[in-house]
């Protein structure tokens, strides 16, 4: 069916030999050293290099405090959490996310026991064929989370989860090259898909196999999705045909989305829709504390991320990142809640006035606020990598 999901098991299995780890990745010698750039030495380095400093890193320790004081006794996060699973799934995930990306590992430092209890409820939902969840968007940002953890603790049962969970992803992906809700749709949608990305470049990242053929459809999807014009981003497209994609409209959310996966797909400073979409996420605003008369700059922690994670890629010297990250500090540090308790809301960030926010609560708002203070130090830049191994 053009557009479907209909990536057999058989194709998939197939595939195995073509599913190799990327480059680099750790070795048994180098167990736990997957994610190099959270270790202090270079965390610290990295954090004056792209633009950090004592304030950025004391307001991460503050939201991760808030979150371990918030933590539910099952091991969850679901303070203020709509109440299906899709969102205490996404939510959880993104709450382990946030101590990962601070160098925290469920087998060692302040933080392990809290991270064993959250890992060991996120694995109970996954079910047999790999999925966390109910493969919405949060079956993605499982992966990610199972797969940053096994990358820093070297854990078997979590790398088996993780494995499961990127076989999941090629099984379910759509043939035009997306994701969508749920695997058996011929809808793509490239909000879904870039939580997608995202969790297979941790997986990669990881060590765990991912199909290079799933990898690089869905490079193919999003540069399809994408003007090299403008910057505009689809949101959603029902078929595939060649080149020709049936979209429908996007959002200002959805180029920096792309902005951060052309990027960690591949493609560099310099590519033409690289470039669009920098400008397009300039021209749709900069994070700020209060919005102006048009609307932009109000509380949007969804694009404010993939515009962080984007804008970072382009390099410290990049005019477009020094402007959005001087505009990000100054808002996440202002809009951060310092006054009373722990076990109210210091440390945290106020979800009432994000559009998501009725979704993923308090817990997931602190989360995205400190995985954005982060970005310094919590991936490699792509660029440097293919530099330092000789590639373009």
């Amino acid at each position: 069916m053009i557009g479907g999901c209909l990536v057999s098991a058989a194709a998939v299995s197939a595939e195995a030999s073509a599913e190799t780890p990327p480059a680099g990745a750790a070795s048994d010698q180098q167990r736990g050293t997957a994610f190099p750039t959270r270790q202090p030495a270079r965390r610290k380095e990295l954090l004056v290099r792209g633009g950090g400093d004592q304030k950025t890193e004391a307001a991460v320790q503050l939201a991760l405090e808030w979150l371990a004081a918030n933590q539910a006794a099952d091991g969850g996060w679901n303070l203020g959490v709509a109440k299906t699973q899709p969102s205490l799934v996404a939510t959880t995930a993104l709450s382990i996310l946030s101590f990962l990306g601070a160098g925290h590992s469920p087998t060692a430092g302040p933080y392990k026991e809290s991270l064993s209890r959250a890992l060991a409820w996120l694995v109970a939902k996954q079910n047999k064929k790999g999925c966390i969840g109910l493969h919405k968007y949060e079956s993605a940002i499982g992966l990610m989370a199972v797969a940053e953890a096994y990358g820093m603790s070297r854990d078997d049962k979590l790398g088996e989860a993780a494995q499961r969970a990127a076989k999941w992803a090629r099984s379910s992906q759509c043939s035009a090259g997306g994701w969508d809700y749920k695997p058996d749709s011929e809808r793509n949608d490239m909000s879904v898909t870039g939580w997608w990305i995202m969790g297979l470049k941790s997986a990669k990242t990881a060590g765990i196999k991912v199909s290079n053929k799933g990898w690089g459809q869905a490079e193919d999807f999003v540069k399809a999705m994408t003007s090299k014009r403008n910057g505009d981003v689809a949101y959603a497209a029902r078929s595939f045909s060649g080149r020709d994609l049936r979209k429908t409209s996007g959002s200002a959310r959805m180029p920096a989305v792309a902005l951060c996966c052309l990027q960690f797909l591949g493609r560099g400073r310099t590519d033409s829709r690289v470039k669009a979409c920098t400008s397009r996420v300039l021209k749709d605003g900069l994070p700020f504390h209060v919005a102006n008369s048009s609307g932009r700059g109000r509380t949007d922690f969804y694009r404010w991320y993939y515009g962080t994670l984007g804008m970072y890629q382009l390099g410290g010297e990049s005019e477009a990142w020094r402007k959005w990250n001087d505009a990000l500090k100054k808002t996440l540090l202002a809009k951060q809640v310092r006054s009373g308790t722990l076990a109210d809301k210091k440390g945290s960030w106020d979800p009432d006035k994000d559009d998501y926010g009725k979704y993923w609560g308090r817990a997931g708002q602190t989360a995205l606020g400190a995985l954005m203070l982060q970005v310094y130090y919590r991936y490699e830049s792509v660029h440097e990598v293919k530099s330092e191994g000789g590639g373009k």
